[in-house]
Order: C-alpha cells, then sequence, then structure tokens
C-alpha cells in the first residue's frame, strides 16, 4: 500500500510546485508594461522629466518651454509609457513608445524643433503640415 502512494505524493507535489511557480508569474498589460521600463530608456546625453499622465500636447508644451541642448520626458498617455526627446544637435524628435501590448516603437521627426513642438502643443500630435514626416520602427529586445 505504501509503494502505491509514493507515485501518488510524488505527482501531488510536483502539481503544487508548478501551480505554485506559474501562479507567481505576473500576467496581462501590467506585467508587459513593467518588462518594458526595464528596457525603453532615454540614451545616454538627456535630460528626462518624467511627468506622469499627460498628453503629447501637454508634453510638448512642457519641452518648448526647456532650452536644454537635449531635454526629455518620459510619461504615460492612454496606458502607453512613452518618452519624447529632443536633440536640438540634430534638429529632431524622437520618440519612443511602448504601448500595453509590449510593442517597443521609435519614430523620429527630422527638423524644425521648435516649430513642430509649438505645433504639438496646439493640436496633440508632432506631424505638422509643411514638415517632413517622421520614420519609424519597432524596437527589438
Amino acid at each position: 500500500m505504501t509503494r502505491k502512494l509514493i507515485p501518488v505524493v510524488f505527482v501531488v507535489v510536483a502539481a503544487g510546485l508548478i501551480w505554485a511557480a506559474i501562479a507567481g508569474l505576473e500576467t496581462g498589460p501590467a506585467a508587459r508594461a513593467e518588462a518594458t521600463a526595464v528596457i525603453l530608456r532615454a540614451p545616454d546625453g538627456f535630460e528626462v522629466d518624467r511627468l506622469g499622465e499627460i498628453g503629447i500636447a501637454e508634453a510638448s508644451a512642457v519641452l518648448a518651454q526647456k532650452s536644454d541642448a537635449q531635454p526629455g520626458v518620459d510619461f504615460t498617455d492612454g496606458g502607453d509609457r512613452i518618452i519624447l526627446l529632443v536633440d536640438r544637435g540634430a534638429d529632431r524628435i524622437i520618440e519612443l513608445r511602448a504601448s500595453q501590448n509590449g510593442t517597443i516603437v521609435e519614430r523620429i521627426w527630422p527638423g524644425s524643433v521648435d516649430e513642430r513642438l509649438d505645433w504639438a502643443s496646439e493640436h496633440g500630435r508632432l506631424d505638422a503640415p509643411g514638415l517632413e514626416s517622421a520614420t519609424g520602427k519597432n524596437l527589438y529586445h
């Protein structure tokens, strides 16, 4: 009788360990956002302010007020984490965006940084009429 219980006890213990391991893992958008937070960061040299939950218009207005060579803001908008960087030396704006589903995208708007920030402050988007469109790519880790 004892020999028959050993495999049963083994299976129950193994199942319990597997359940404990799976139950300890976080899932859903919060876990993905936390995982991408490790990957999503501004390159060295940028002075980035954390702003919390705001929109592109508000973030652009903050950046338009800064005179630093490489200012940036880190914020969330509709659940996406966004780092918006201004590189005045290269005359471009860089957006790093981690969406709720875990996709990380980089978009770069070339030229007319101050004009573009003024437009975005009023209209909530960086694509300004008469200015060059952004180029973008998915970032893989």
